[in-house]
């Protein structure tokens, strides 16, 4: 009799705690906030950089053989068409000259039997070889002569030595990389943008209403206006922002690739009026779904996307999908589901 009642009396309290358990899920206590609207007139939005060179090529032989006059150093200048590293060209000299007295006999050769064969005095076949033979040394001539001429790697236009990839005196492959050689005449200055602000600076006509300013740790007070712009068609790896590249002289020297700075955008007046702000907590992101958050409706919640802009600290704009009015669900968000009923705490 005992044990009927213990086993009556856990069943009661399974039956409360359960019952408990879905009142506290269907009205869940939760915090809310409304966004913030702030007013943007003559804001600049600001992105980090680190400068690059305007080129960067990796230089290698076409030919295989032994290098000669290693005496090369990380940030060595070479003007374009200067002679960096050398091979040693004997036997590609030798390998010219051969070539080049065969193709001067063949070549005499093939006249005199042409000024035979334009008089009937001997039979196209004879001319026909001739002719081939002349071709064949021709071609061997000049492919000997290139190969002399690879024998130097030369600088592909200003620039400098940045790395090198090989030892002194070391018998190279065609193709292996040689060394890295980089062009700073001008600087690539790279960074990420959100689609609201590439959707202003895609376009050459829609950058003239925009203000672009390129700033250096090392000089943060000196503004320097960038010569070109370019935006990617498409978001980057992370779809989430597209790359800005922007393009700066930089005749004198004054920058090196590597640099760390600020780049500053203003963007037309009617595109900076008023914008919402929430805390990034707010913030709900699915793969399937994409970045959503959680408004309340009376005592009902529903979830609503919402596309999101700069990042300022522990605050994210929202570009589109609430309003000021909207009343946002700050906390419990992961125990939420469509219209599930909310009590609002004070």
């Amino acid at each position: 009799m005992r044990r009927i009642s213990y086993i009556l009396l856990l069943g009661i309290l399974l039956s409360a705690c359960q019952k408990n358990t879905k009142s506290e899920g269907t009205n869940l206590p939760v915090e809310v906030i409304s966004p913030i609207k702030k007013t943007e007139i003559g804001r600049s939005r600001e992105y980090t950089f680190l400068s690059r060179p305007y080129n960067e090529t990796v230089l290698s032989f076409r030919i295989n053989g032994p290098v000669l006059n290693f005496d090369l150093w990380p940030g060595q200048a070479f003007s374009k068409g200067s002679t960096i590293l050398s091979i040693d060209n004997r036997d590609f000299l030798i390998r010219k000259q051969q070539t080049e007295a065969l193709y001067s006999q063949t070549n005499q050769e093939y006249k005199r039997i042409e000024a035979l064969y334009k008089k009937n005095n001997i039979s196209g076949s004879n001319y026909e070889k001739a002719k081939a033979d002349f071709l064949v040394a021709k071609s061997n001539y000049e492919t000997a002569v290139n190969a002399l001429s690879d024998t130097h790697l030369s600088a592909p236009y200003d620039g400098y030595i940045q790395n090198i990839h090989i030892e002194p005196f070391q018998d190279v492959k065609a193709t292996e990389p040689i060394l890295t050689f980089i062009e700073l005449d001008r600087l690539k200055i790279e960074t990420y943008i959100p689609e609201e602000v590439a959707l202003h600076l895609y376009d050459k006509e829609k950058q003239k209403l925009c203000q672009v300013g390129i700033h250096f740790d090392t000089d943060p007070e000196r503004t320097i206006t960038p010569s070109d712009l370019y935006v990617s068609k498409s978001t980057t790896n992370n779809n989430l922002s597209y790359l800005l590249t922007a393009i700066i002289p930089n005749p004198d020297m004054e920058w090196l690739g590597g640099m760390s700075g600020i780049l500053s955008i203003d963007l037309p007046k009617e595109e900076r009026s008023q914008n919402l702000w929430l805390p990034l907590t707010a913030i709900c992101h699915r793969p399937q779904k994409g970045d959503y958050v959680w408004v309340v409706k009376g005592d009902k919640v529903n979830s609503v996307p919402v596309k999101l802009g700069e990042q300022r600290n522990n605050q994210i704009e929202i570009v589109e999908g609430i309003t000021e009015n909207d009343l946002v669900v700050l906390t419990r968000q992961r125990f939420l589901s469509e219209n599930s009923t909310v009590t609002i705490q004070k």
